[in-house]
């Protein structure tokens, strides 16, 4: 969830990570806050972090490529560890870097990863998520780019797997309970199934 970071943090953070483990390593890129209101406020403290995501992925991708223009007011600013370290020869070059990838459950970032040509990543556990309208405007308004020639994409679904069918669905609860108190904006918390059990019992 890019707003809730600074994009020279995660790529110092990211590049360290693929360098430990090269070829190994992804990196999503999301708008939502992941989280209650009070938090999200807590982490972002002003009302636009939403609205200046595209500008935090592109500068997010300009530290992580070392990309920027001279006028750019961070372009003597770099990432570390990063390409500029390559480029002096201060450290061997990589063979990868960090997948970068577009997360998103809405046409919004449908239409930012067409248009950066990066991969997409759809989350479906959002219930009311509208899959259909957002691959089909990724596909049609891609952009081929140094990254992809051609759209890629992927779905996320929440799952829970147990040997038995009906304690999987209750163990499901505490997710499900947590995405209520989100949306009746109180703290996020996941609630073992027996206190939800116990929630519903009451209600």
């Amino acid at each position: 969830m890019l707003p809730n970071h600074v994009p020279l943090v995660v790529a110092e953070q990211f590049g360290m990570l693929d360098a430990m483990a090269p070829g190994r390593i992804d990196l999503g890129l999301g708008r939502a806050p992941g989280t209650d209101g009070a938090t999200a406020s807590a982490l972002r403290r002003h009302h636009a972090a939403n609205d200046e995501f595209p500008q935090q992925v592109a500068e997010l991708l300009g530290f992580l490529e070392n990309s920027f223009p001279k006028e750019y007011p961070y372009s003597e600013v770099h990432a570390v560890p990063g390409p500029w370290q390559v480029q002096q020869n201060r450290v061997p070059p990589s063979k990868t870097a960090a997948d970068v990838w577009i997360l998103g459950s809405s046409t919004y970032s449908a239409h930012l990863a067409a248009q950066l040509g990066r991969p997409y990543a759809f989350a479906l556990q959002f219930g009311s998520a509208d899959i259909l309208n957002a691959m089909r405007i990724y596909r049609e308004n891609f952009r081929p780019s140094k990254i992809l020639a051609k759209p890629y994409s992927l779905v996320s679904i929440g799952a829970i797997a147990d040997e038995d069918p009906v304690e999987a669905r209750r163990q499901s609860t505490s997710s499900a309970m947590a995405m209520l108190r989100m949306f009746q904006r109180k703290p996020f918390a996941l609630l073992p199934p027996d206190e939800v059990a116990a929630f519903q019992g009451n209600t």
